[in-house]
């Protein structure tokens, strides 16, 4: 492996950790709070996944890691379900080449999550 692949994978990776890590705080915005928030926040979202396929690609993959590391947090699971919901009804994710079905486990972790937090 070369030098310049060996950089290029961790920048791609190094890409990929940062934009986790910004999606987490950012779904707040884009599912809760005023409408205008969470109107600008999408219209936001769908801008950068408009300027190339490759951006597309990285907003997809990194709200399923969101959604993935998250499972025990309510206060990020639950805006991030309802952002991928809404990548979804603008048939962002269906254009995308990430592969959303999660495993059946995660979707029994959601609920008892969900139900666990609603019913403690």
């Amino acid at each position: 492996m070369s030098l310049l692949n060996i950089l290029t994978l961790s920048t791609i990776q190094t890409e990929e950790v940062r934009a986790v890590e910004l999606l987490s705080g950012y779904v707040g915005s884009a599912d809760t709070g005023s409408e205008d928030l969470v109107r600008a926040s999408r219209a936001a979202l769908l801008g950068f996944c408009d300027i190339s396929p490759r951006n597309t690609e990285l907003i997809c993959k990194s709200l399923t890691t969101v959604l993935k590391t998250n499972l025990a947090n309510d206060r990020i699971l639950v805006p991030a379900l309802e952002v991928i919901g809404f990548l979804f009804d603008t048939q962002i994710f269906q254009n995308s080449q990430v592969e959303y079905v999660p495993p059946s486990w995660s979707f029994s972790c959601i609920i008892k999550t969900l139900l666990g937090k609603r019913y403690s």
